[in-house]
């Protein structure tokens, strides 16, 4: 009985394995992406206040998780001279960090000035991330 509950343990664990994405995965897309730049059209932002809500509060999210994501698969036990390694995983990680901080600073640009197009198009690029589990 207890061959067969680890047997069982190990299988599920084998096939979580394989449906997941690789966190290293994740940190290149986020290093790969350009933070989007749209221009508001005046006069058009004032009819869109629900959708600047609704794709700035997603954004939000969306750049919250992944920041979680990133930290808690990652840097846990970083050590200083890593940080500045160019070829460490850690020193990626950063990078990603920052090109999200840059994705926040953005949004928020974007939900200030009633810029629908640029939160769309920074919910797009977000979305494209695959999530670590």
């Amino acid at each position: 009985m207890n061959k067969i509950g680890l047997l069982i343990v190990a299988g599920v664990l084998g096939l979580a394995g394989c449906s997941s994405t690789s966190p290293s995965q994740t940190v290149e897309t986020i290093n790969a992406l350009t933070v989007p730049v749209s221009y508001s059209e005046p006069g058009v932002a004032a009819n869109n206040a629900q959708a600047v809500t609704r794709y700035f509060q997603d954004n939000t999210a969306l750049i919250s998780r992944l920041n979680h994501s990133l930290k808690s698969h990652y840097l846990q036990d970083v050590e200083r001279r890593d940080v500045f390694d160019r070829h460490s995983e850690a020193y990626k990680v950063y990078g990603a960090l920052t090109r999200l901080e840059q994705m926040a600073s953005m949004n928020e640009v974007y939900r200030k000035e009633n810029n629908v197009a640029g939160l769309q198009e920074i919910n797009r690029v977000l979305k494209s991330v695959p999530l670590t589990s």
